[in-house]
């Protein structure tokens, strides 16, 4: 019988180059021989890798689009159809049109321990190094380890077991549409840390599946596990991050959108992480659920001068052809800023 741990050795993944996502492929694929994305499914995320998604009946936040995670619906829209938003959005049909989970916005931090229950390992810790700098990350390894990989998360990770040449593997499903940066260390300590610029993640994956969208970041984890000579043996909690304390990994960022990209992270009053737009940092949204919290001070139609007298408003989610939108005022809608 197998042992539950029981994993390929480190050498033969270093040479299949399945050390870094353990078997991490799109589209559910676990072929090794194959490591490119399929486009056959039936709806794919680009952001920026191709991925397949399921947005209507996801089964792990694997299945979801960037800047999303798989949750229960809240008891008020539980069997409903998909709230309306603004504009396109390819994504919003994607599987059952009254599921009991779908891809949303996340309702606060993520789980720390999702490497640790994923792997069913037991636990180490990070310990912030003392800087003035970018955060820095260092550990004391479990006995036995050889290598500790570490990996700077963009979207909670997923670790799910598979089966290769009849061995059982763990596998980050999302490693690759979720890593921004990531480091092995070789004998397992050093430190990691997330103002090199050098340790960026550029994925192996080139297919494409269409047109690749923004790529949303809600939250930032860091996160490490360690190998002995065939397996993981332990991991840590995930520790968020702020942009302010990272590299400007894949120029994701600009936390006052000074630069007018569209799309790129920035940083809301609440200190919650939006999305730029017309060079303002808009709150991100899927349903116009999510824009219920916002409103912004708007002229009637035909402006003051009309004799009208300004109002707040409640924004509009607006989609721009991705499955995260942002909410828009009801006049930005009207001026056709869908583009």
């Amino acid at each position: 019988m197998l042992q539950r741990h029981t994993m390929l050795s480190l050498t033969k993944l270093l040479t299949l180059g399945l050390v870094p996502s353990v078997l991490a492929v799109g589209c559910g694929k676990d072929d090794p021989s194959d490591p490119g994305v399929s486009c056959a499914c039936d709806c794919t995320a680009q952001d920026p890798v191709a991925h397949c998604v399921r947005t209507q009946d996801c089964s792990t936040t694997a299945d979801c689009p960037a800047g999303t995670v798989c949750a229960d619906l809240p008891a008020r829209l539980a069997g409903q159809a998909f709230p309306d938003a603004v504009g396109s959005d390819p994504l919003a049909s994607c599987g059952a049109q009254t599921p009991a989970r779908r891809c949303q916005l996340p309702d606060g931090p993520s789980g720390r321990q999702a490497l640790i229950t994923g792997f069913e390992v037991p636990m180490f810790r990070l310990l912030r190094a003392t800087s003035s700098g970018p955060v820095a990350f260092t550990w004391t390894a479990p006995e036995e380890t050889h290598i500790v990989h570490c990996a700077l998360f963009a979207c909670p990770p997923v670790v799910v077991e598979s089966v290769h040449d009849g061995r059982t593997v763990y596998q980050i499903a999302n490693y690759e549409p979720c890593v921004m940066a990531s480091n092995l260390f070789e004998p397992g300590e050093g430190v990691f840390d997330l103002g090199d610029g050098s340790i960026v993640f550029s994925p192996a994956s080139g297919a494409t599946c269409g047109g690749a969208s923004a790529r949303v970041v809600r939250e930032l984890l860091a996160g490490c596990w360690a190998y002995d000579k065939s397996k993981v043996i332990a991991a840590t909690p995930l520790e968020p991050v702020t942009p302010k304390e990272i590299f400007g990994y894949h120029d994701q960022f600009d936390l006052g959108c000074a630069s007018g990209i569209d799309g790129r992270t920035c940083e809301l009053p609440d200190e919650s992480l939006g999305v730029c737009w017309e060079g303002v940092c808009r709150a991100p949204c899927v349903t116009g659920q999510d824009c219920l919290a916002y409103e912004e001070a708007e002229e009637p139609d035909g402006g003051a001068d009309a004799g009208g007298e300004a109002g707040v408003v409640p924004l509009a989610c607006v989609k721009t052809g991705a499955y995260v939108g942002v909410c828009l005022p009801p006049s930005a809608v009207r001026g056709e800023v869908l583009r």
